[in-house]
């Protein structure tokens, strides 16, 4: 049944409609995310857009990728979140465990962040922090889930940090709002 939705989005895309090639299922937490021949096929998981603006999205993917800082971008649909980029061969998805082991690896990150930092790139909108927290808890709010112990704890705790933003802004950058262990791809070089 996934694959059947991979292939229904690759057929839809103008340049991949032909493809018959193998599927590979790869990692992603909210997302269907495949291999299929040299390019990454994302496909947004359900619900998803109760909490992330697609259009968004690919201006930042397409920032992202005009800065280098990820993988060139082939495709991407703002409507319907869809994405395709190369595939990076001989890349791992990272773990904190990884990140702890491969020799590098937290510079490598820090170099990708500076590099999109120091793009120059601007994006139409922002993505404030405490701001999409409290979204957050709002759509939360509506959904049978329970909160890990002690979450609450922490976003009261966080006050003091949001209170010393809004005393001293700082002039913004373009930056990763989700660096997640798990987003990154390090290629032993680099890190996408």
């Amino acid at each position: 049944m996934v694959d059947e939705e991979a292939r229904a989005a690759l057929a839809a895309i103008p340049g991949l409609a032909g493809y018959e090639g193998p599927l590979e299922r790869l990692g992603g937490l909210t997302n269907l995310v495949f291999r299929a021949g040299d390019v990454c096929l994302r496909i947004p998981g359900k619900g998803t857009e109760e909490y992330i603006n697609r259009a968004n999205e690919a201006v930042a993917a397409r920032e992202a990728a005009k800065a280098g800082v990820s993988p060139e971008l082939l495709h991407v649909n703002g409507e319907t979140g869809v994405m395709v980029t190369r595939f990076v061969v001989g890349a791992e998805t990272m773990s904190p465990e990884k990140f702890k082991t491969r020799p590098g690896s937290p510079a490598r990150a820090g170099k990708a962040f500076r590099r999109l930092h120091t793009s120059g790139a601007v994006f139409p909108f922002r993505f404030e922090l405490f701001a999409m927290i409290d979204d957050y808890l709002k759509v939360l709010s509506t959904k049978d889930v329970a909160l890990p112990a002690g979450y609450h704890d922490v976003v009261r705790g966080a006050e003091t940090v949001r209170s010393a933003l809004a005393a001293h802004p700082m002039p913004l950058v373009a930056c990763h709002c989700d660096p997640l262990c798990d987003n990154f791809l390090d290629a032993g070089d680099r890190m996408w």
